[in-house]
Order: C-alpha cells, then sequence, then structure tokens
C-alpha cells in the first residue's frame, strides 16, 4: 500500500481488489470490472494492469484489498467510475484522444466530464441522446465526436434539452442537432472542428458547406443572454 495519506475523493467509497502491478505502480491501471459485493465493505471493483496476464490474475497471491480512494490517488480518472453499476467492463485507453475510458463490449465512452468529478459534485445528468439512423450504432470514434457535439451544445442549451444525431460515414463526420422547433445543427468533423447551421438552412445545403470547409468558432458557443 502507499505510505503517503491519500485524499478522500468519495465519502464511504469502500475497498476493492487490484493487482500487486497496479498497487506498486508497476502497471498502468488498463482494465476495470465490477462484481457483486462480497461484504459490507466491498464495492465489487476488480482493478488490473496494462501488463498482467491470465496466469498472473489466476494467481490469488497477486491481488491485494486496498481502499477505492488510495486507488483514484494513484489513477484519478477511476474516480469516475465509482458509481458504475455490477457488470460493468471497462477499459483505461491511452491514445491520440487523450485518456479515456470505454465499456469493453460497445467501445462506448464514459463522458470525460465524470472522469475526474466525484459523484457527489456532478452536475445532473444531462437528458440522453437519440440517434436517427435505424439500427445503425456510432463506432468509438464516431461516438466521441458525438460526445464532443454535445459537449458543445450543453454550452447552449439546457442539460436537460433533447438532442439528436445522425451518422455521416461518407464524410468521416457525425450531425448532432437540438430536437426543437428552430433548433439547429452541429455538423462535427473527424478533427473535431466544428459547423453549425440554424435550422432555416436544409441538411443538404449545410452538408454542401461543411463539405466546403467552413467552420464555425466554437469559443463563441454560450447559452443565449449570456
Amino acid at each position: 500500500m502507499m505510505a503517503t495519506p491519500y485524499i478522500e475523493f468519495i465519502p464511504k467509497a469502500g475497498a476493492c481488489l487490484a493487482t500487486t502491478n497496479v498497487i506498486e505502480g508497476r502497471g498502468r491501471v488498463r482494465w476495470m470490472v465490477r462484481r457483486p459485493s462480497q461484504a459490507p465493505a466491498d464495492n465489487g471493483w476488480q482493478i488490473m494492469s496494462h501488463i498482467d496476464t491470465s496466469e498472473y490474475l489466476n494467481d490469488s497471491s497477486n491481488w491485494q484489498i486496498i481502499d477505492f480512494n488510495e486507488l483514484c490517488a494513484i489513477e484519478p480518472a477511476l474516480i469516475g467510475i465509482w458509481d458504475l453499476p455490477v457488470g460493468s467492463d471497462l477499459q483505461l485507453v491511452h491514445d491520440e484522444l487523450g485518456i479515456r475510458i470505454v465499456d469493453t463490449a460497445t467501445g462506448r465512452e464514459v463522458p470525460r466530464d465524470s472522469l475526474y468529478v466525484p459523484p457527489q459534485h456532478r452536475s445532473e445528468p444531462s437528458a440522453p441522446v437519440t440517434g436517427t439512423g435505424g439500427d445503425e450504432r456510432p463506432d468509438a470514434r464516431q461516438q466521441h465526436l458525438i460526445d464532443v457535439g454535445v459537449a458543445h451544445w450543453r454550452k447552449m442549451v439546457p442539460q436537460d434539452a433533447p438532442l439528436g444525431y445522425r451518422l455521416l460515414p461518407e464524410d468521416d463526420a457525425v450531425a448532432v442537432f437540438h430536437m426543437v422547433r428552430g433548433g439547429g445543427t452541429l455538423y462535427i468533423a473527424s478533427d473535431e472542428s466544428v459547423l453549425f447551421a440554424p435550422s432555416s438552412v436544409s441538411p443538404d445545403q449545410a452538408l454542401e458547406v461543411f463539405r466546403s470547409g467552413r467552420r464555425s468558432d466554437t469559443s463563441k458557443f454560450r447559452a443565449a443572454g449570456s
């Protein structure tokens, strides 16, 4: 265990299991699964490193009980997963997009604005974002672009405002729109640049402008009247 005191990020966070490679800093946090609790103090999380092999994980001597807050001092992004449900199977990814936590099965990303914020300090949950592509589901990269668009919209509309998205695979882009009369649409390119199109512009016209390379200044995205 770490010799120095650690911050209590989450009150009564409980204890969990982590591999010695994680606790002693030999490996980076990579895999996180939440099992049913086995004791009142057990929150069910099991945390593994990127160098842990199946053989290593199968040896019980390579696991230690540790306070969840102490693990958050090792990897602060874990603050964002504490209240996710039993059955969660996640991985922490370091790539060109930065540090992300994604669902192992679907690739869906845990919202980045939750990763380092304890549950007691988070804002009210946002309204869900609805897709319009039938059975088509976004891949991990498309979901990231959707999240970028949603984050921009949340600067301009209330957290419970209804938003929808449309995948634009032929343009390596997505469209995220405000689902109200006169709402408007944000087109998000693969480089995360954005074009805002008001509802008075048809989707075909907006897409033509987007393809021409025109973009909006996102620093001007703010709530009306602010």
